[in-house]
């Protein structure tokens, strides 16, 4: 049997990791999968470092699962928020097959508005799925496999009484949005990974990087950039995140926290 046949929906792989089925046409985290039995773990060894037992882990953008299912077991609670109807079937079907029951999963779109929003759902690499840009640049509508209606909310209205010491948030440029919509949640929480790419600062959500800076700046005292190895105090976001924009440095995750103590241990000389 190959890919081609019209009957073969996905694939499953089973690693250290996990047991994780993805669409047949996934060619980036699924290739990865195959070929490696891992995706994504660079951050998966950061979070590992600072994640407690006890810890709630809130995780937008969760798609099939590869870092909410490993890190169920090594905390308290994990809350995966994942806006893709092609993928969000996946990421059930992964907490099923791993007998995960502390992880909670909603199919929306984390926003600062309450409503619809038109969702590109593309093929081969199936985690550049994104919302409907501001401003569709060609290169947002190339490999367009659906476009859906879906539901945004809030975080602070669809989980008002979430406490979750960390944030993951990679969401392809929706990330702006999501911040404005979680004041209460940000307000308790310590730890927050945050994906940062130019083009989608300006493409996806039209903003700038000061107004990115600023809404960070309202909940956190120290920036880590893995890329770079520096750690950043507050009064200097907005001079790194604008020279990371005019440089086009992007970078997977960038860490946010309220105490540097809190994640020194992810500096490359630690």
């Amino acid at each position: 049997m190959t890919d081609s046949s019209n009957f073969l929906f996905g694939h499953i792989t089973k690693s250290e990791q996990g047991i994780f089925c993805f669409p047949k046409d996934e060619d980036g985290i699924g290739k990865s999968l195959i070929s490696t039995g891992t995706w994504g773990s660079k951050e998966l060894s950061s979070l590992k470092k600072i994640v407690h037992k006890n810890d709630n882990i809130l995780i937008l953008g969760a798609h099939i699962g590869t870092l909410a299912v490993p890190l169920s077991l090594d905390c308290n609670h994990v809350y995966a928020i994942e806006a893709n109807p092609d993928i969000y079937k996946f990421l059930r079907a992964n907490i099923y097959l791993n007998n995960r029951k502390n992880i909670d999963s909603y199919m929306i779109a984390a926003s600062d508005t309450t409503g619809y929003v038109d969702f590109i759902s593309v093929s081969g690499n199936t985690g550049g799925s994104k919302i409907y840009p501001k401003l569709p640049h060609p290169h947002y509508l190339e490999d367009i496999k659906n476009i859906y209606k879906v539901q945004k909310i809030s975080i602070d209205e669809l989980l008002p009484e979430i406490e979750a010491r960390i944030i993951f948030i990679d969401i392809e440029g929706s990330e702006y949005f999501a911040l404005k919509g979680m004041k209460n949640c940000l307000n308790k929480t310590e730890i927050l990974f945050i994906e940062y790419i130019p083009y989608h600062l300006e493409f996806v959500a039209g903003i700038t990087p000061e107004e990115f800076s600023t809404e960070l700046e309202k909940y956190f005292k120290i920036l880590y950039i893995p890329g770079l190895d520096i750690f950043v105090e507050k009064n200097n976001f907005k001079n790194i995140l604008r020279y990371m924009y005019d440089k086009k440095h992007s970078e997977d995750q960038i860490i946010f926290a309220k105490d540097i103590n809190q994640i020194s241990r992810l500096g490359n000389a630690s």
